[in-house]
């Protein structure tokens, strides 16, 4: 038989066993059974950015530090203070669908997808022409370095938010309790193996 007849046939039997594993190649987070049919489904956009500061090392879920989840399910997890030096933490891992989905689930549940938040404040924003950080460090200790912040962008939206401290400006009240990050903290250490 001739050598260019058999290569043809040798394709041809290999294509359908190569587009059938093609599918399984297509997904970028790991395979994992929804555990939790009551979680919401995070959009495709969903990311954070989550930097816990008021508490003290060794103390768990309020312990300084940087988590990120990016869109595609990284996750990026530092322990310690985060300066304005710091640099972006390493990644970890990546995350499967439900997990981002219990992510999304836990910031809805402390009303971080609502306009405006209780318990939490729009943080302040970097101004237009930002500061040389390097050249006067007394800028950074004036923007309160030891409060959490979290990042928040989901459906085209992105926000950034502060614990509420103080009275409202509107009514004169201090902020009610409301839930803290410490549970989207704490799923996050978990997910960053931090907890071992």
């Amino acid at each position: 038989m001739n050598p260019i007849r058999i290569l043809l046939l040798a394709l041809l039997l290999a294509l359908p066993m190569a587009l059938t594993a093609l599918p399984a190649c297509s997904t970028l987070r790991s395979p994992e059974p929804d555990t939790n049919p009551q979680a919401l489904r995070a959009p495709e956009d969903f990311c954070l950015s989550l930097t816990m500061l008021e508490g003290e090392p060794g103390s768990g879920p309020t312990e300084p530090a940087w988590y990120i989840v990016e869109p595609d399910g990284i996750l990026r997890a530092a322990s310690g203070s985060r300066t304005a030096f710091s640099p972006m933490p390493p990644t970890v891992r990546r995350l499967s669908r439900p997990q981002v989905d219990a992510l999304y689930t836990i910031c809805s549940q402390a009303g971080l997808l609502n306009e405006n938040p209780k318990g939490f404040e729009a943080a302040p924003e970097a101004p237009s022409e930002a500061p040389d950080w390097t050249a006067s460090p007394e800028a950074i200790l004036a923007t309160n370095p030891r409060t959490n912040r979290i990042y928040l962008a989901h459906s085209g939206r992105r926000r950034s938010y502060i614990p509420a401290v103080g009275t409202d400006a509107a009514t004169g009240i201090p902020p009610t309790p409301t839930p803290t990050l410490e549970p989207l903290a704490a799923q996050l250490r978990a997910f960053a193996w931090m907890d071992k």
